[in-house]
């Protein structure tokens, strides 16, 4: 129902510490640490909410930041869709790691990794 590919590269998510997410997050998104690590400590772990998801990409869509824009979009529509949980509450910040090339993203056996999830 998704279209999404059966076939393509295989990926594998690392899962980060703190200090590790709040790197990925400064250097794919550009929020600062002191930032991420706020969130992190709401969540009391390295996920970030959804609302704050959609605070970020609202805000790199008004200063015109689309890469990093297209990456907060990216990570929440995977999340939601493809590696949804009961949680409905946090992302994992691994899969954002998936996003670094956005060129090379759709040659991922999205299905695959899905089918695996479920």
């Amino acid at each position: 129902m998704l279209h999404i590919p059966i076939t393509g590269a295989l990926f594998t998510i690392n899962v980060f510490d703190r200090d590790q997410a709040a790197r990925v997050l400064t250097e794919l998104l550009g929020v600062s640490i002191p930032f991420t690590r706020q969130e992190f400590a709401i969540t009391h772990a390295s996920q970030v909410r959804y609302s704050w998801l959609l605070d970020l990409y609202n805000q790199r869509c008004e200063q015109q930041r689309w890469v990093e824009a297209a990456r907060a979009f990216l990570l929440w529509l995977v999340r939601c869709t493809l590696f949804s949980d009961k949680s409905a509450f946090a992302v994992n910040d691994a899969y954002l790691e998936c996003f670094r090339d956005l060129d090379s993203c759709g040659g991922y056996a999205w299905g695959v990794a899905a089918l695996s999830h479920l």
